[in-house]
């Protein structure tokens, strides 16, 4: 997994960035990773920092069982400002809760002559 490594060296997933500036078209992050009061710097760096003009960021919450009322990750993500483009029920694990994945599309924007990943729909970024 070409992709994989580099985030694979000790760092914060909240500010770690790619080798020479490397954008991906997709990027999960597990908000199990960061304290709750930082979902929103998590999700707003990977969107402005890894991912693609054109790409989703992916975002999952393994510990969110929604059977017993945990906050899915596409929730989270509507808490915070963002718009969620799709979500996966996660219910194809057995003998494990679901684990639900949410996403955000990014759309490529001219800016300064070269184009930044801008999320659709951020109301309060």
């Amino acid at each position: 997994m070409r992709g994989a490594g580099p985030a694979r060296r000790k760092g914060n997933a909240i500010d770690w960035t790619p080798p020479d500036s490397r954008r991906f078209d997709y990027v999960h992050v597990l908000l199990d990773c960061a304290p709750a009061r930082r979902h929103g710097d998590l999700i707003r760096h990977h969107l402005a920092s890894t991912v693609r003009p054109a790409g989703r960021l992916l975002v999952s919450a393994y510990g969110a069982d929604p059977a017993h009322g945990a906050v899915t990750a596409a929730n989270t993500l509507r808490a915070l400002g963002f718009t969620c483009a799709g979500e996966s029920t996660g219910d194809h694990r057995p003998d494990r809760p679901p684990s639900p994945t949410a996403w955000v599309d990014c759309r490529p924007v001219l800016a300064s002559d070269s184009f930044l990943a801008v999320p659709y729909g951020i109301e309060n970024n």
